[in-house]
């Protein structure tokens, strides 16, 4: 990672929510990691707050997929039934903007981690954002965001 910015922020708002609050981090650096995008940049946008109320405190158990009559549903897995859920694909999206080897994404995390990010930030060199990505479809979809102080590349 080579620069971050920072937005903190407090308003009312005309929805549900009377107040909001949320703190961004945009981070910004090179690939190293994989070989394949080595030397690719990168801009990925961190917002500490949820993206709709109550997100954060959603169980599994919430998600198991229900049938037309409120059944909850399974499937076979090697003869056995196992429940089906209906989970997010990621916490944020990842694209390349075409033509020009930058890779640029956002993501919602809780305001904890924003809190620690924004501990780790000025003291800590060198620092290394890992992100795990999946693709679905024609998205990149980002289940997983890191900062660290090891390169993820030999942990």
């Amino acid at each position: 990672m080579s620069r971050y910015r920072l937005s903190v922020n407090a308003s009312i708002n005309p929805d549900a929510r009377i107040y909001s609050f949320g703190t961004s981090v945009e981070l910004e650096g090179v690939c190293d990691y994989p070989e394949e995008r080595s030397g690719e940049s990168y801009v990925i946008d961190v917002h500490g707050y949820e993206h709709k109320e109550g997100d954060f405190e959603i169980r599994l158990s919430n998600r198991h997929v229900r049938d037309k009559d409120g059944e909850r549903v399974y499937r076979k897995v090697r003869g056995v039934e196992v429940p089906v859920y209906d989970v997010p694909e990621g916490i944020g999206l990842l694209e390349k903007t075409s033509g020009t080897g930058k890779w640029t994404g956002y993501c919602w995390v809780s305001p904890r981690m924003i809190s620690d990010i924004l501990v780790m930030l000025p003291h800590i060199r060198p620092l290394y954002v890992s992100i795990h990505e999946r693709k679905v479809g024609q998205h990149r979809w980002i289940n997983g965001l890191s900062l660290q102080t090891s390169h993820p590349a030999f942990e």
